[in-house]
Parts: structure tokens; C-alpha cells; sequence
């Protein structure tokens, strides 16, 4: 947020030439945080990642806008965006980028034949000294292994009328991310509805 303690400490950061390279300097009738805020917006490293603050972002957001994210996190960032990582406001460790791409990694593994592993490891001898021994470890063969996302079924409301509710219920039509927010609003019960099925 643009207001976030995070954005307000790292622009009182920046010193006084660097924001004159910007064009950030002080104006009458002109507030310089403000101008910092504008003019620095997209412009710091913060730990690896740039900073970029969205007006307004604390006020609530309505169940749309919460589930667009989950839907079609695609439709909030450029075509050239290759991949992103999203997390919690609260969460405590700030990921680096070695940490972002082992979690990518992960997400799609080829399978791995058996192998050995050789490894310097500190041994200690019967007489009390350290010694560095090589050994080697046989590690198992493992399958490909792909992420794979668990929900439950969506709630599609019984309508006979409309004809497109009764495509999605019987799997004729391929779910659109405008009517599966629709659905989601349904199922907790900001939309009415007469009938219930699952």
C-alpha cells in the first residue's frame, strides 16, 4: 500500500541527489513526500524486489476482486511477466530470489534415475579427533512430479430457465472466470437464490 510503513521508510532513504536525478526537488505549494511517492514509485530495490505502491490498496475489497487473484492471476500483471509469488501481508521472512525460484523449481520436477551423492562430512575418531571423510550416499530413483491445486466442487445453482447455469451444470460448457466469481458469490450467500444443489 502507498501508505505502508515499508514505502514511507524506504523513501525517507533516498538521499537528496538521487532524488534530484529523478527530478524530485522541493516546490513551493508542493508536498515532498507526496512528490516522493509519485516520483519513486517503481524506482526502489527493496531485498531484491522493486517496489511498487497502489493507491488506496487498504480499503476492503469486495468478494470479486478477493477471488479474481485466485481465478486468473494473469489478468493483474503484463504479458511479459513470466512468474510471480504472492504472499500474505503478515507473512514474517521476506523471500529472496533464491527462495522464489526453489519454490517455482518444485512446482514441475523431471523424474531422477538412481544416483550417488558423495559428501565431505566431520567425523569424530576413537581417539577424540575430527576428521573430514568422504562418503557417499545412494539416493533412490524418483518419478516426475508435477503441483497439482485440491478444492472442493463449485456450487452452481439449479436454474432450469437459464440455459447457460444448466450448460456449466451438466459439464457441456468450459467455466468462465466472470461466472465462476458469479457462483462463488452464491455459494456465500450474497446472491440469492431459491433452489441449492452441489
Amino acid at each position: 500500500p502507498r501508505d505502508s510503513r515499508l514505502v514511507r521508510d524506504n523513501i525517507a532513504k533516498v538521499p537528496e541527489d538521487q532524488l534530484a536525478k529523478f527530478g524530485i526537488t522541493p516546490q513551493a505549494g508542493k508536498d515532498m513526500h507526496e512528490q516522493k511517492l509519485d516520483g519513486l514509485n517503481g524506482r526502489l530495490l527493496y531485498r531484491g524486489w522493486i517496489l511498487l505502491w497502489v493507491r488506496d490498496a487498504t480499503g476492503d475489497l469486495s468478494v470479486t476482486d478477493q477471488s479474481l487473484l485466485k481465478l486468473s492471476p494473469s489478468k493483474l500483471f503484463h504479458s511479459d511477466v513470466g512468474r510471480a509469488i504472492f504472499m500474505e501481508e503478515n507473512f514474517s521472512i521476506s523471500p529472496n530470489l533464491d527462495d522464489v525460484n526453489f519454490l517455482v523449481s518444485e512446482l514441475n520436477r523431471r523424474p531422477f534415475a538412481k544416483r550417488t551423492l558423495k559428501k565431505d562430512v566431520r567425523v569424530e575418531t576413537s581417539f577424540g579427533n575430527e576428521v573430514v571423510k568422504r562418503q557417499k550416499f545412494r539416493l533412490p530413483a524418483e518419478p516426475p512430479r508435477r503441483a497439482a491445486i485440491l478444492f472442493s466442487p463449485l456450487r452452481i445453482p439449479n436454474d432450469p430457465k437459464n440455459p447457460t447455469v444448466m450448460k456449466y451444470k451438466n459439464g457441456d460448457k468450459k467455466l468462465k472466470v466472470n461466472d465462476a466469481v458469479k457462483f462463488m458469490r452464491y455459494e456465500l450467500e450474497l446472491e440469492g437464490r431459491e433452489d441449492e444443489s452441489s
